[in-house]
């Protein structure tokens, strides 16, 4: 199967959310660079054929995180907040 139908098919098998370095890897075994892998992805979004969302990392914004249709968008991290030595300090 073509890179994009074998993406979809991973995804639907591996439900959640998945970095795209994740797929990178599944990807190489399958024989494609992570640019290749990348526009797949972009493609596969753009045609609404699998869902993407994005988030801020520690060293980065604006990563992206895929998953099969009809998979729920992830949930945003909510910081608790702790008094520490007299101050609050959240913890993600």
């Amino acid at each position: 199967p073509s890179l994009k139908k074998q993406l979809v098919i991973w995804l639907n098998q591996n439900q959640g959310w998945h970095k795209k370095v994740d797929l990178f890897v599944h990807g190489d075994k399958w024989g494609y660079s992570p640019e290749t892998i990348g526009r797949q992805l972009r493609t596969l979004a753009e045609s609404k054929e699998i869902n993407v969302e994005y988030y801020d990392g520690t060293y980065s914004k604006n990563l992206a995180k895929y998953a099969s249709l009809g998979t729920e968008k992830p949930k945003q991290a909510q910081p608790r907040i702790e008094e520490r030595n007299g101050e609050l300090v959240a913890i993600y």
